[in-house]
């Protein structure tokens, strides 16, 4: 093989080669990262638990808070459907004047 051959070869792996290469490692950074990303969002519900046990042998449990609202507060309304007629709820129509269409240019065909 010749210089010049060579000198090709190494011109086409880094012009060529190279960026596909480097193309093919991100795909697979963020690939990796995704999964690790997935992978870490089912590991929540694990936490929480770990976060009521405590280091030391002893523990206490999660304390949930109060609702701010208790079922005694507030009142039932039951529902009344009413009856309108529909000769009542028909109005008359709407007025209104049709203005006619503006053109603020004349269409000319091109030759």
């Amino acid at each position: 093989m010749s210089f010049f051959g060579f000198l090709i070869l190494v011109l086409i792996g880094y012009f060529v080669i190279w960026p596909i290469v480097k193309v093919a490692m991100r795909v697979r950074s963020a690939q990796r990262q995704f999964r690790d990303a997935m992978s870490g969002a089912g590991s929540t519900a694990g936490t929480r638990a770990s976060q009521t046990s405590r280091p030391g042998g002893w523990s206490r449990p999660f304390r949930r808070k109060p609702k701010k609202f208790g079922p005694e507060v507030g009142e039932y309304v039951a529902f009344e459907e009413v009856d309108i007629a529909e000769e009542s709820t028909a109005e008359a129509p709407a007025d209104f004047n049709a203005e006619p269409q503006v053109s603020d240019a004349e269409w000319e065909d091109l030759k």
